[in-house]
């Protein structure tokens, strides 16, 4: 379980940066700034390798833990409902 905290941090504080970095922008800035892309796709991955590694017994309690769909989907498909 202690690792599984670690992971859940991990996806926390790079979720919470994402949006830090995002809040400081605007969508054509964004676009322009390959150097901040890069830093918000580094963000996802660890977010992504960190969910992967979320334990099954952790997923149970924890359901949406263990999917990075779930955080993504509406980054990858905006103004989706699903």
């Amino acid at each position: 379980m202690q690792r599984d905290l670690q992971f859940l941090l991990d996806m926390l504080q790079s979720a919470e940066l994402i949006v830090t970095y995002m809040n400081q922008c605007s969508k054509p800035e964004f676009v322009k700034n390959v150097q901040l892309q890069d830093s918000v796709i580094r963000r996802i991955l660890v977010i992504a390798e960190a969910a992967r590694r979320v334990s099954e017994s952790t997923r149970q309690i924890l359901p949406n833990s263990g999917s990075h769909n779930v955080l993504f989907h509406p980054l990858l498909n905006p103004g989706s409902t699903h």
